[in-house]
This record gives structure tokens, sequence and C-alpha cells, in this order.
């Protein structure tokens, strides 16, 4: 049986609570619900950090990776608390790919 990988993240202007953002992590891959995304700046351009809510217990600052076009990038999830029916959490991850960010190469 072949590995699975998680879907390709979704455009940044398409990150919103209706489109969960899939991160493979070493337990497997989990759904998360994106509310506010913040990218960085200047040198950082290529940074960004997910604010969202996951139904899966996350442990933080574990390797896990997200996909675009079917290449992994390496981020970790910086921030988990303990919610009524869930976790609210913050992905930070690097994608160097201008495409992703609507930008000419």
């Amino acid at each position: 049986m072949g590995r699975f990988i998680a879907k390709d993240i979704p455009l940044p202007k398409d990150l919103n609570r209706d489109t969960p953002v899939e991160i493979e992590t070493p337990d497997g891959i989990v759904e998360f619900f994106p509310h506010s995304v913040t990218r960085g700046t200047g040198f950082d351009k290529f940074c960004v950090t997910i604010h969202g809510i996951c139904t899966t217990k996350i442990k933080p600052m574990t390797q896990c990776f997200v996909y675009f076009k079917g290449t992994g990038y390496g981020g970790n999830f910086t921030k988990v608390s303990e919610l009524k029916h869930g976790y609210d959490v913050c992905f930070e991850t690097i994608i160097p790919v201008p495409e992703y960010w609507g930008e000419s190469q």
C-alpha cells in the first residue's frame, strides 16, 4: 500500500475556516481550519503563520510538513492551546515558491 501524503495547502487567498489545511505530522495527517494568516515581510517574505482550530491533539514544535504541488515544506506548530471542543493552534512554515504567493518568478 502506498504512503499517503497531505493534500496541497490552499493558496493564501483561499485560506479560510471552510477550507481545511492538511498537515503531515509524525502521527499522521491532521486537518485544521484557519481563521487568520500572517505573511512575513522583507527577507522573511516566504514565511507564513496560520492560526486556526484543530480537532486532533498536536505536539508543539514537532517537525511537520505541508505540501504544494507535491513538494513538502517543513514547519511546526508553535502554539497549541486546548479548547472545549478542540485545539487552538498556530502553524509556521516557509514556502519559498513565488507561484504559491501569486508572484511572477
